[in-house]
């Protein structure tokens, strides 16, 4: 397996609210990725969307000088930048970064993209960005751009960057999920990291199967499939789930119900009829907070608060919705049930603070994992 780090959301001891969020800036953002490169990490996601703070590339171009082995993994939306800017920037980032760029293919999220100007319903985003990335991919491998495409027109795109040649072969690697039936079918035709959302290994083994035949269907298969989830690691178990407790009842109940995790645990769906998430529910709905191990969905897996839904109750939504919990020896046998039974072998973990919980993660977790390089 290999183990990434989340390198650009907010940090601190609970950033989801205001006063637990550290002030911003280059220095720290730096010195995390000199820090998760240290201690040998395979990479880091320099992830897209409203809860996260800096520009993606100009973050990813600002710290790789000062680091020498970790990978980026760079969010892009399909469409904002043209396909021939976005190749020239994916050729000369991965020369000068000696061919440690891979891209994350951000699906369609309709809010987002109409906040740069891209107003099309789903079914059209989503053949945009179908469009988008294998215009890019002929492009990036300087082969000829066919006539007819609907969104881009480009001409002559390689035109723009002759001197510097590919590093990287047939292109950058492509990482992506895609959150309904139409970012399934679109992205699992093109991505060769698949990125499932955390449920219990068993709820993930369904959804790695799903990605497998959308791949299948479109003639191709995917190389790995990931996760991306949050952690709270410490040498002891009641140590580690008070940390959670703490989070917990830092959590506004505002910042709770205003999420999407509640949102998605309020609507029709299978989990109306799963007692931990009415549990948890009722418990709102009363005025008071779950009990911190009602959010357990499965051993060592807790739902507990996160930048991007709230609390995820139902282990449906995606994002790094969830956060893995207890002892180094837990975790890591918890990250191989994930593969074994899933076949999920790529890991974005994030733990706030970071630079303290990426240390503690890979000084305790990593002895106890068969880590693949690179």
């Amino acid at each position: 397996m290999q183990i990434y780090w989340n390198l650009c959301p907010p940090d601190g001891a609970f950033p989801w609210e205001a006063d637990g969020r550290d002030e911003a800036s280059f220095e720290a953002t730096r010195d995390l990725a000199q820090t998760v490169d240290r201690l040998g990490y395979s990479g880091v996601l320099i992830a897209i969307g409203s809860h996260r703070i800096f520009e993606g590339w100009t973050i990813a171009t600002a710290v790789m000088g000062f680091t020498r082995q970790i990978k980026f993994l760079v969010a892009v939306y399909p469409g904002v930048i043209s396909p021939t800017q976005m190749a020239f920037m994916a050729r000369t980032f991965d020369r000068l970064s000696g061919g440690r760029l891979m891209i994350n293919l951000v699906g369609s999220n309709p809010t987002a993209m109409e906040a740069y100007g891209i107003h099309l319903p789903k079914d059209r985003r989503y053949e945009m960005l179908s469009e988008y990335w294998n215009l890019f991919k002929r492009i990036y491998a300087g082969e000829d751009v066919p006539a007819g495409t609907e969104f881009f027109q480009p001409r002559n795109p390689e035109s723009q960057f002759r001197y510097i040649p590919p590093v990287q072969h047939p292109h950058p690697p492509f990482w992506g999920a895609g959150g309904s039936p139409e970012g399934l079918k679109a992205v699992s035709a093109l991505a060769d990291t698949y990125l499932v959302v955390v449920g219990s290994p068993q709820e993930m083994a369904e959804r790695v199967k799903a990605a497998r035949d959308a791949a299948a269907a479109a003639g191709r298969t995917i190389s790995h499939f990931g996760i991306a989830i949050t952690v709270i690691v410490r040498d002891n178990e009641e140590e580690a789930w008070d940390v959670a407790r703490e989070k917990l009842a830092n959590t506004r109940m505002e910042t709770i119900t205003g999420g999407i995790g509640w949102a998605t645990a309020n609507a029709p769906g299978p989990h109306q009829d799963d007692p931990v998430v009415q549990r948890s529910v009722a418990a709102i709905k009363a005025g008071r907070r779950p009990d911190v191990r009602d959010l357990e969905a499965y051993p060592n897996i807790w739902s507990g608060p996160n930048l991007v839904t709230g609390l995820d109750f139902t282990r449906a939504v995606s994002g790094p919705g969830a956060t893995l919990i207890g002892t180094p020896q837990q975790v890591a046998d918890r990250l191989r049930e994930i593969r074994d039974v899933a076949g999920v072998d790529r890991f974005i973990i994030v733990g706030y603070p970071m630079p303290e919980e990426a240390t503690r993660f890979a000084e305790s977790v990593f002895p106890l994992l068969d880590l693949e390089q690179g």
